[in-house]
């Protein structure tokens, strides 16, 4: 006989039980193979994808079948296998996610994210299936950073123009969307979404809301706009992570918000939990705004404090390539134990140019459009990256500029006495330099002469930025950079010479570039 007691105990037992039910969510990662995003009797389960909420990942079942729980706001979303492609939105913006609020929050400038109204019974992420591809290739680049609507369509001439439907798989910006102004978002997509190919998109400390009062609200217009502030994404042999890097808050003292580069425990755990899950012979590509660390800038705001917490997650990764941006400035390292990283082989980094230079600064050429040389006398510019397998090349590209152009000639001018000769260094600036890179000069035919590499500013970098002018941000000033290669130029004839300037890279390539200079 059922008492009071025994009744009001099993509605306690049912009860727990529909709170747990409304605190999980379930559903079927399938193969959409009519491409219409619902999940049909015909269309089979895909047994072994990524899901997480942020924190936990679990593997689908051999159904499709996955459960997480949803205690908290969160994005749920699926890592892309390689061999699969995920829908795109109609601005060419990846569509492999579910966005979970529940705690309403004071309404922002940039709206942040709505209250979600219904839990779907099956939430179910399709897949479309492809040829998979050991070797392609995808387009990098760092800083877009408009400010202004006229910026965006900078980004147009000097990016999407050259780079409209060429054979990229995908693009990766790598933060600083915009500068501040959210809403600009509503212009640069849609010109971002000419380039004919999906782009992944990267928190930056310009693309946070900075009337949030903490970081988990700060990037919640960026959320809306593009998914998850870190998730992950396979293709080929190739595992990208994508990081958010930068940890917002209102400083203490000024009252006013404030940021610094830091993972944070949450994002750590999820980066554990996902990384168990990738074979140990994949590349992994990990993708942020603020970088590790730099030789350029060292403040709180110009590296990740906790960066060593990954470096423990990461440690037993034999390949490993980190790309960031921020710095405006263009910088490749190869860390070891005396950096902090316990991987086998070198941790390599590479701080990419910034697509808008020093802020879209300087003389405008013939186009209409701002030089913006870097502070480091570097172009602004973008990257291509080549993958064959779990190996890659990164080219870097000078927006405006033929391929070829790798390297900039300061010295000897055109022409010279012979007394100005005798105190002339040839001066180069190669731009994609790194310390395993090696640089040539020969003059009128002659041998190769090594050149020594030196930590100095860059000449034009000096004549564009360090005098007063209306064209560029008032702080751009020229930076020391190791960019930069000199040698004596030897005692020479009177008359016309010929000067070429030989660089090679890491990757063993061979760029050239000349200088006819006469001598009075």
């Amino acid at each position: 006989m059922l008492n009071k007691k025994n009744f009001l105990f099993i509605l306690f037992i049912l009860s727990c039980f529909v709170i747990a039910q409304n605190t999980m969510i379930q559903g079927i990662v399938y193969e959409d193979t009519n491409k219409d995003g619902q999940k049909n009797e015909q269309e089979p389960g895909i047994p072994g994808i990524m899901v997480s909420n942020q924190k936990e990942v679990v593997l689908t079942d051999e159904q499709g079948k996955y459960s997480l729980p949803l205690t908290e706001d969160c994005v749920i979303f699926v890592t892309k296998p390689a061999g699969y492609d995920v829908p795109l939105s109609k601005l060419q913006l990846p569509q492999y996610y579910f966005l979970y609020k529940k705690n309403p929050y004071p309404e922002l400038y940039y709206k942040g994210i709505p209250i979600t109204e219904k839990v779907p019974e099956s939430l179910n992420f399709g897949l479309y299936k492809t040829t998979p591809k050991s070797n392609f290739q995808i387009l990098v680049l760092a800083d877009p950073q408009s400010e202004r609507i006229q910026e965006v369509d900078y980004v147009r001439q000097d990016l999407v123009e050259e780079m409209a439907c060429s054979d990229m798989a995908f693009g990766i910006v790598l933060g600083d969307i915009v500068f501040d102004h959210l809403d600009l978002w509503n212009f640069h997509n849609p010109v971002m979404a000419q380039l004919g190919f999906p782009v992944y998109n990267v928190l930056g400390n310009h693309d946070v809301n900075y009337d949030a009062l903490d970081d988990e609200h700060s990037d919640e217009t960026f959320r809306r706009n593009f998914g998850p502030n870190y998730y992950a994404f396979e293709y080929g042999q190739v595992h990208f992570l994508v990081l958010d890097s930068v940890h917002f808050f209102i400083n203490e003292k000024s009252k006013k918000h404030d940021y610094e580069g830091r993972l944070g425990h949450k994002q750590l755990t999820w980066i554990r939990n996902n990384i168990k899950h990738v074979p140990e012979d994949k590349l992994i590509v990990v993708c942020m705004h603020i970088p590790f660390y730099s030789y350029t800038a060292e403040g709180r705001r110009d590296y990740i404090a906790d960066r060593e917490e990954l470096y423990e997650i990461l440690k037993n990764r034999k390949q490993v390539l980190a790309l960031a941006g921020h710095n405006h400035q263009q910088e490749h390292a190869f860390y070891g134990i005396e950096s902090g990283w316990k991987g086998e082989n070198p941790l390599h980094q590479i701080i990419c140019a910034a697509l808008c230079g020093a802020w879209w600064g300087g003389p405008l050429d013939e186009r209409g459009v701002p030089l913006s040389y870097q502070q480091d006398g570097v172009p602004n510019g973008y990257y291509i990256f080549s993958f064959e397998g779990n190996q890659y090349t990164s080219t870097f590209k000078a927006s405006g500029k033929p391929k070829e152009c790798q390297m900039q000639i300061h010295y000897p001018g055109a022409t010279l006495t012979q007394k100005e000769a005798k105190k002339t260094n040839i001066m180069v600036n190669v731009f994609d330099h790194s310390a395993k890179s090696k640089t040539f000069y020969s003059l009128d035919g002659g041998p190769l002469v090594a050149m020594e590499n030196v930590y100095d500013k860059d000449p034009m970098a000096i004549h564009l930025y360090n005098a007063d002018s209306g064209s560029h941000k008032p702080w751009v000033k020229a930076t020391k950079t190791w960019n930069l290669w000199k040698s004596p130029l030897p005692e020479l004839a009177p008359g016309v010479h010929r000067l070429k300037v030989q660089t090679i890279d890491q990757y063993g390539r061979t760029f050239e570039s000349y200088r006819i200079f006469w001598i009075k």
